[in-house]
This record gives C-alpha cells, structure tokens and sequence, in this order.
C-alpha cells in the first residue's frame, strides 16, 4: 500500500512587497475556488487534482471520512 495526499493546487507566484499584486492573486484564487465549487471550471479540475505519495504517513492518517464508503461497501 503506498499512502499518500490527494489534493487541489491552486497559485499564484507574486512579489510579496507588493501589495496590490498579492491582493490580486487572492482574489483570484477565491475566484479559482467558487468556479471549481459550482462546476464552472470542470475541463480543469482534472488538472488541479494532483495524487503525491508521502513516506511520512500511515495507514492511520488516513481520514475516517475517506474511509466511510469502503465501510458501506463491506
């Protein structure tokens, strides 16, 4: 079994010293995040999703809730 992280990459590279440009990419990740939310940005969803295995983890990491369906399956 290898463990590891499903998650969502969103960023933004920015000068940090500049605020307007930090503001700015947040306002587009908040953006980016309600679009995946709704379905608007289903083509790239995909593409967001990434899967990392991650030696540090354990079977016991893994959250109940991920879990929960193989419980309803056996």
């Amino acid at each position: 079994m290898r463990i590891g992280r499903v998650f969502i990459k969103l960023e933004y590279i920015v000068d940090l010293d500049n605020t307007a440009m930090v503001e700015r990419a947040k306002d587009m990740l908040y953006d980016d995040i309600i679009n995946i939310a709704a379905g608007k940005a289903t083509d790239d969803i995909d593409a967001l999703i990434q899967e990392k295995a991650d030696a540090s983890l354990s079977e016991d990491d893994i959250s109940p809730l991920v879990l929960e369906e193989e419980w309803e399956e056996e």
